[in-house]
């Protein structure tokens, strides 16, 4: 009777880990198909995101060519003078140059002018 205890004891045990790596195979594979899934959403929104990336790269380069060869006027003492944004920031080390660099906030004047005051 021991015997035949055992080798039923042993049957379960066969069939329970039978249930459990049919159970596990499914899962992995079903965990599989989601990873797949995930990695194809992802790979579309990695495309959606370097399309938008080179698109705002091409808009903000134009923009700055826009802003730097546009006209720029300056109050200087009362006495106004016009160039570009481009040719005041050719040199970063000079007053104008740091001024309209993008570190600071210069506000214009009503006219849209920027007031710079002098000496003499």
């Amino acid at each position: 009777a021991k015997g035949g205890e055992w080798q039923k004891t042993v049957g379960n045990v066969e069939n329970e880990t039978k249930v459990f790596l049919e159970d596990v195979e499914s899962k992995t594979k079903a965990f599989l198909e989601d990873l797949k899934s995930a990695k194809l959403v992802l790979d579309e929104s990695i495309e959606t995101i370097s399309i938008k990336t080179k698109t705002y790269e091409e808009m903000q380069s134009k923009m700055e060519t826009v802003q730097l060869s546009s006209p720029i006027t300056l109050n200087i003492g009362g006495k106004l003078f016009t160039t570009s944004l481009d040719t005041l920031t050719k040199d970063t080390n000079n007053f104008f140059g740091r001024m309209f660099s993008g570190f600071y906030e210069p506000k214009p004047l009503k006219d849209g002018s920027y007031f710079t005051d002098r000496d003499g």
